[in-house]
């Protein structure tokens, strides 16, 4: 993994281990990943150092003096400082050393013992089991002191040749760092766990000069390495894509979501002219890894997911302008209705009269009556279409030079008369004319 000017990996029988699922998080300060770890027997040659598993953290770009710690299985394993008057650019954390400085305890991924016994049901387990963290903080007023070196008798030769007993390492509680654990049957199954980290038995190595310094400022970065020991091999292969940060390697994806799963797949790295290996994996309490070869885009899934928005913001306008439209077929109609039809108009003025009281007509011979009842009057009354209806003009007789009586109608027998009877909103009237 690489993050903010370093990068840090964990290194198994030299070579360092595939890294699966690589997330970076915390503010980009950080980086979490998951590597297969495989239970083996440290061993030393007179030359070098070769165990399990150590670890490496290297600067990439950060030019200040820097200190890294190291927390396994959420113990504190001691810290190292890497200055940038340093020749080299890379720090190895290869175990813990005894309180002589000529001792070495080196790392090693062991079994988790079980125990059927109920008294270790309510022994629970620790927080950080199952992951390596590397924390790295700034630091000034670096010193360096003098390497530690056995002392010497008065003939000369020096007392790390006498067989004494080798000073364990502890904590604070006077509990010896990384001792194997005894956990419950169930609690293994229901965690997934089931191997931690142990320290090899002491062995003699080359002292280290020490050097001290003040913390001046807050983590640059922190590296989790997480991880799970190999299960049986699955009988389906599968190629994966990697999502590692700055290099290429076969991916392993984390789930974050609840599962109850005992185990995972992961891809194996073989060499380069061969098909990885699908291997199981099984994952801590609550994690859940997914099948290799399902990578998801995310910028893909981002670019659906905006259009989607962009698709109900549409559907959502769309439906506030059928509503506003809905609202205003409402309004118009409430008006309608409001306002009489043009039946309901003529019957409403055919039916003023009767309203204001009984109406009088006059008789036909009127002078009034005979003034309305000119040859201009009848077709201008029946020019309005709907509140004035005009009967049918009947033929008769009538001598216009002739006046008679008031309220009395005299037809003339000699001569031809037409009378229209005309119906207005303000009148009922008979009109008689030759």
């Amino acid at each position: 993994m690489e993050l903010n000017g370093f990068s840090a990996s964990v290194v198994i029988e030299d070579k360092i281990a595939a890294e699966y699922a690589v997330q970076v998080d915390n503010g980009g300060k950080t980086a979490t990943c998951w590597i297969a770890s495989e239970v083996g027997k440290p061993q030393l040659t007179s030359t070098h150092l070769e165990q399990n598993f150590y670890i490496m953290f290297s600067r990439t770009s950060y030019a200040e003096d820097v200190k890294g710690t190291f927390y396994v299985d959420g113990e504190d394993c001691g810290a190292k400082i890497l200055s940038k008057e340093s020749e080299s650019s890379t720090i190895y954390k290869r175990g813990v050393k005894e309180t002589d400085g000529m001792h070495i305890r080196a790392f090693a991924f062991a079994a988790l013992r079980t125990t059927d016994d109920d008294a270790y049901l309510d022994k629970s387990l620790p927080r950080s089991l199952g992951e390596i963290r590397l924390q790295i903080v700034p630091v000034k007023s670096v010193k360096l002191a003098k390497p530690t070196t056995p002392r010497r008798t008065q003939a000369g030769s020096p007392t790390a040749k006498r067989k004494s007993p080798v000073k364990s390492t502890c904590t604070a509680a006077n509990k010896p760092l990384l001792s194997p654990l005894s956990l419950h049957e169930r609690s293994l199954k229901l965690s997934g766990l089931t191997q931690s980290v142990s320290l090899s038995p002491a062995q003699s190595c080359e002292p280290e000069a020490k050097m001290e310094s003040i913390e001046a400022g807050p983590p640059v970065v922190t590296f989790v390495i997480k991880y799970r020991a190999p299960g049986a091999s699955s009988p389906t292969k599968r190629k994966a894509r990697s999502t590692i940060v700055g290099r290429r390697r076969r991916s392993l994806h984390i789930d974050d979501s609840d599962s109850d799963s005992d185990t995972i797949d992961v891809v194996k790295p073989k060499k380069e002219d061969s098909e990885p290996e699908i291997v199981q994996l099984s994952p801590a309490l609550g994690c859940t890894l997914a099948a290799p070869g399902q990578d998801i885009d995310a910028g893909m899934l981002d670019a659906n997911s905006n259009n989607l928005r962009a698709e109900r913001d549409e559907l959502e306008a769309q439906l506030e302008a059928l509503k506003a439209e809905h609202a205003e077929i409402a309004r118009r109609m409430k008006e309608m209705a409001a306002r009489p039809g043009r039946e309901g108009l003529q019957v409403n003025m055919l039916a003023q009269p009767a309203a204001n009281g009984p109406q009088h007509t006059e008789p036909a011979g009127d002078s009034g009556v005979q003034q309305c009842a000119s040859e201009s009057l009848v077709p201008k009354a029946a020019a309005v279409e709907s509140p004035v209806r005009q009967a049918v003009v009947k033929g008769s007789s009538h001598n216009p030079n002739s006046e008679p009586p008031i309220g009395k109608k005299i037809p003339s027998k000699s001569a031809r008369t037409r009378t229209a009877r005309v119906r207005h909103p303000s009148v009922d009237l008979t009109l008689d004319s030759e």
